[in-house]
């Protein structure tokens, strides 16, 4: 029950700049493409974080995927990668 409220938590977390930007106008197809995508969550064995994949806006042909981490029980939030390659599949 806990990993799927987690769960919840990381799919709001990740509407909330499309909502944001949704408030002011309706998007346009290039507002879609700017925007940010959350994808892959691993649950670590204790369930005490969330790793992730942050892709970014593309510039050029395909954006940026950095691994993200969240702890569950600060809420605290970093970002693990910041290589020009794209980084993918966080495995605990």
């Amino acid at each position: 029950m806990r990993r799927a409220a987690m769960l919840g938590v990381f799919l709001l977390a990740g509407a909330a700049g499309y909502a944001q930007q949704a408030l002011e106008k309706p998007p346009t197809p290039e507002a879609l493409l700017g925007l940010r995508r959350l994808s892959d969550p691993e649950f670590s064995p204790d369930g005490t974080h969330v790793a992730f994949v942050v892709t970014e806006a593309p510039k050029g042909e395909e954006g940026r995927r950095h691994i993200w981490l969240f702890e569950t029980s600060s809420g605290s939030l970093r970002q693990l990668t910041f290589s020009d390659k794209a980084e993918s599949w966080p495995r605990w």
